[in-house]
């Protein structure tokens, strides 16, 4: 960790940079800098960014009432460098994640060899009585999905009930140009699906996906039952552009 604090013409800077497996260095820019690489294993985004937002976004901030609209945060951003990144039972190969803090959201370029590209993550203000759960905003140029959940690692969480997905997942608006699962390229995928957090569900406006032979188009609900675990309603239309290469 380094730090260095300067007053210029009565307004306080400062700047500091924190590394994790690396050397840390000061940012050319004002605040707080995180860099974290890691070799061998694999870095959990969730439980990093949750880390990052407990340990550096709250303290030594005046009380409410005298802080601004325009005060920027100390936490500015995080550069995440791995073999692999995790985010549920998902992985990201040679991954590299930077994320941007601004004063209502988070700026974040993702590439790895399954995803690329950008994302805005807007949290839940403090003040917020209706137990939304933020916005996440993707535009990837890539998505590659496995087949089936990754293989378990050696401290994997334990496997979440529908009830607490439910109370997790926030509204999100993505569109992916090259979606896969597996070894099946899809085409070009978009959701646009909001959570209703007192009704534990997800209701899911837009769903689709086009490719050259086909468009698949739809809207529905998920949502999260006490006794069965989840159930999910679809209303799909697909329309075909060459019925050959779908079949084939």
């Amino acid at each position: 960790l380094v730090f260095d604090r300067r007053s210029r013409a009565g307004v306080s800077q400062r700047r500091a940079g924190l590394s994790v497996n690396g050397t840390a260095s000061l940012p050319n820019e004002r605040g707080l800098w995180i860099q974290v690489r890691s070799g061998a294993g694999s870095v959990s985004i969730p439980d990093w960014l949750s880390a990052i937002e407990d340990r550096f976004s709250t303290p030594a901030q005046p009380p409410a009432s005298r802080r601004t609209q325009t005060e920027e945060p100390f936490l500015r951003g995080v550069q995440v460098t791995a073999d692999q990144l995790t985010l549920g039972q998902q992985r990201f190969n040679q991954a590299s994640l930077r994320a941007l803090r601004n004063l209502s959201h988070w700026a974040i370029t993702v590439d790895s060899q399954e995803a690329a590209g950008q994302l805005l993550w807007r949290p839940t203000p403090e003040q917020s009585q209706d137990g939304s759960r933020g916005v996440l905003v993707a535009r990837l140029s890539r998505l590659w999905l496995s087949s089936g959940p990754s293989a378990p690692g050696p401290a994997e969480s334990p496997k979440l009930t529908a009830l607490q997905e439910a109370a997790r997942w926030p509204s999100l608006d993505l569109v992916a140009e090259d979606f896969r699962r597996g070894k099946t390229a899809l085409g070009r995928l978009v959701i646009d699906a909001a959570p209703r957090p007192l009704e534990n569900s997800w209701v899911i406006a837009r769903v689709g996906l086009e490719n050259p032979e086909a468009e698949l188009v739809g809207s529905g609900r998920w949502a999260a039952k006490p006794s069965t675990g989840s159930e999910t309603r679809l209303d799909l239309t697909l329309r075909l552009i060459k019925g050959e290469g779908l079949l084939a």
